[in-house]
């Protein structure tokens, strides 16, 4: 009965070390397919977002740089006949700085320094003060002091900032509003962006969304996000941009605080 119970400890002793070399070769076999699995899913990153901003160069800047050398030869064939316009040099001029403008949005898009939400915050209050104030309207920010430790890609945040360039394209555009506040929150994982107008507003169920609006909430949906407007005749326009955050280290509770610019 002894040796036949050392028999059967031997060969269970022998079994659970088969076992546990299955086990360790099945475990390195998984850690190098995920090891695989993050590099195939990182090099798919990577190359979408080099054919972003591709697309990006070719959109912004291609065909601004394409119009400034026409705009350049009729100046040098105005030049060469003895005529000589002022429009056509100022129109020059601000297609350049359109162009320098639109490359510094790709370089912020794609820069690592400037992947967190307190950059994407900073970025965009100066855009919107900038671009109002060149506008005539007065600005009012509602943005956190302090917003979540959380890394954001290009993509997202190229894409948050073409959604509120559209929304103060429409504004200055259609709204006639004196007025504007731009708001930022950071709650339980949702980054919420909301841009209100006090201009003349318009029936959403009559409106037709432009093509801007409809590629906005497109890329917002690929985001996992939602693009929402709210009109209403005489009272005014809000709009808000909503996507998932991914967990942060610190509370993603925001704290508000109201500062007016004129």
């Amino acid at each position: 009965m002894v040796g036949l119970f050392l028999v059967i400890l031997a060969l269970a002793a022998a079994w659970i070390i088969q076992l546990r070399r299955q086990v360790e070769q099945r475990t390195v076999q998984l850690h190098h397919e995920i090891r695989e699995r993050e590099r195939a899913e990182r090099q798919q990153a990577i190359e979408s977002e080099r054919s972003r901003i591709a697309h990006d160069l070719h959109d912004d800047l291609g065909s601004s740089l394409t119009e400034i050398g026409v705009l350049a030869n009729s100046g040098h064939r105005a030049y060469a006949d003895g005529r000589i316009s002022q429009r056509l040099f100022s129109i020059i001029a601000g297609k350049a700085r359109a162009s320098i403008a639109a490359l510094d949005v790709i370089v912020w898009a794609v820069n690592p320094e400037d992947n967190t939400l307190q950059s994407l915050a900073d970025y965009l209050s100066g855009y919107v003060g900038d671009y109002l104030s060149n506008s005539g309207v007065v600005c009012r920010f509602k943005v956190p002091v302090a917003l979540p430790e959380v890394l954001l890609d290009g993509q997202v945040r190229h894409s948050l900032f073409l959604g509120v360039k559209e929304t103060l394209n429409n504004i200055v555009r259609h709204a006639c509003a004196g007025e504007v506040e731009f708001g930022i929150k950071a709650a339980e994982n949702v980054l919420e962006i909301f841009i209100m107008d006090n201009g003349t507003g318009f029936d959403p169920k009559l409106a037709k969304p432009g093509n801007g609006l409809k590629n906005l909430r497109s890329r917002l949906s690929k985001l996992g996000g939602s693009c929402v407007v709210e009109s209403q005749i005489g009272v005014g326009t809000t709009v808000t941009f909503q996507i998932p955050l991914p967990s942060a280290e610190t509370s993603a509770t925001s704290l508000d605080y109201d500062t007016t610019f004129d």
